[in-house]
């Protein structure tokens, strides 16, 4: 909690910093839109991008993006420049941060947007920090409260044009990206198209994952049922990976590649995969946009928020119909014992 004020306190303190920084001239008019979040957030708000540009047409136009949705935000050529948000820098090294916030205030922009509905302060403090004459977010545009992320965003960028735009969930063309990566991982573990299900145990929250002994339980099944079970997720996830391996019945079917992945790796992975099972993770926003069925375990928190992903006849959420935090933006994690996952998770069953 105190280290949270001092970062409020130096945020500001920086924030107001800015206000005397000179600012670039430029010979167009420039938009700044802010999208810093992770990477299911950004897939989802991918597709407003063409009417932001439409919209902004005589305008440059900047979007930060964090550095895990880069190779995504770069196959749209409709945007004048992107700026890398590094996450972890910027919460552990004072001085990127600073830097980061100092180097936008002097970009002279003349609207600053912040599409984010969810929003934080640091989303508020580098607002300021841009001192753009026009300031648009969810503060300053109001909408539905009861509506979905997909049509969240929808709303948001109708009022920012003037008209109705249709938004529908993104599709992602896995040609663009690179492959070498994934012809080399597919190479070194045989896998065949069509051949796998990809798995995924981790979900940035240890409340939100589904018991790990039930994750191993399905990788099983799927491997009886004659599939590959490829196992995928962050660096920091490998020792879930680990575990899977060291407890399932049939470890020489099962494809390790937690924390090995680059994005555009994964997304060939996935669009080459029989299907993906796992938690409500970007990787499950990532397997939608590319076309492939997906199972996701879902949780009440967001339940109703981000769901629907894609195609519906396709994907499939399985979660605990007697769950008493429905909506609730995950409030109830306060209260669940560490190392625990949320009741509504916790009570799915491998039946369900």
């Amino acid at each position: 909690m105190l280290r949270q004020i001092v970062k409020n306190i130096v945020d500001n303190l920086i924030a107001l910093e800015c206000q005397f920084i000179k600012q670039e001239t430029h010979t167009k008019k420039r938009v700044l839109i802010f999208r810093k979040d992770v990477l299911g957030d950004f897939i989802i708000f991918l597709p407003t991008l063409k009417y932001y540009r439409e919209y902004y047409k005589d305008y440059e136009i900047s979007l930060v993006v964090s550095s895990m949705s880069l190779e995504l935000a770069s196959l749209f050529s409709c945007i004048d420049d992107i700026i890398i948000f590094d996450q972890k820098r910027f919460r552990t090294n004072f001085l990127y941060r600073r830097a980061f916030i100092k180097n936008l205030a002097k970009k002279g922009f003349n609207i600053a947007i912040y599409p984010v509905y969810s929003s934080e302060k640091i989303g508020d403090i580098i607002m300021r920090a841009a001192r753009a004459p026009k300031v648009l977010d969810f503060k300053t545009i109001l909408i539905p409260e009861d509506l979905n992320e997909l049509d969240k965003n929808a709303a948001f960028v109708s009022k920012v044009v003037g008209r109705s735009c249709t938004v529908l969930f993104p599709t992602i063309d896995v040609s663009l990206l690179d492959r070498k990566d994934f012809e080399k991982i597919s190479l070194e573990n045989r896998l065949e198209p069509k051949k796998y299900a990809v798995i995924v145990p981790g979900a940035g929250a240890i409340y939100k994952m589904w018991q790990l002994s039930k994750m191993i339980e399905i990788a099983d099944y799927f491997i009886e049922k004659g599939l590959v079970a490829v196992i995928c997720g962050g660096t920091d996830e490998k020792s879930l990976g680990e575990e899977i391996v060291k407890q399932s019945k049939h470890k020489g079917e099962i494809v390790n590649l937690v924390g090995k992945t680059t994005l555009p790796a994964l997304t060939h992975i996935l669009a080459n995969a029989k299907l993906y099972f796992g938690n409500d993770t970007g990787t499950l926003h990532l397997a939608a946009a590319v076309g492939i069925p997906s199972i996701a375990i879902m949780g009440g928190g967001h339940f109703g928020r981000f769901f629907p992903y894609g195609n519906l006849n396709m994907n499939r959420v399985v979660f605990d119909p007697n769950m008493k935090c429905r909506g609730d933006e995950w409030k109830c994690a306060e209260n669940i014992p560490k190392g625990e996952p949320a009741p509504c998770i916790k009570n799915i069953t491998t039946t369900d």
